[in-house]
């Protein structure tokens, strides 16, 4: 959750990533911290790579479906002051 917030960019979505399928190659370092509200990653697939490229809107739909999820299963599970929050 904390890797999301922390990464937003100042539009509202994500940067691309480059999922790492191995704990022991370069990507792994690529960093997706927001410097001066741009995020210093390749914007398309790296040939050879031994990750998995998602587009920038596919992160922030993938964010967005989880958060909806959240809101609804605390809706459905009213609890002393959570669910008013909630509420529309």
């Amino acid at each position: 959750m904390f890797t999301f917030l922390d990464n937003q960019l100042s539009g509202g979505g994500w940067s691309p990533m480059h999922y790492p399928l191995s704990d022991d190659i370069p990507e792994t370092a690529l960093s997706y911290k927001p410097l001066g509200g741009t995020v210093r990653v390749p914007e398309g697939r790296i040939e050879g790579s031994q990750t998995i490229f998602l587009s920038g809107e596919e992160i922030t739909g993938e964010f967005l479906g989880e958060m909806k999820a959240i809101e609804q299963g605390v809706a459905a599970f009213p609890i002393a002051g959570l669910h008013a929050m909630v509420e529309p």
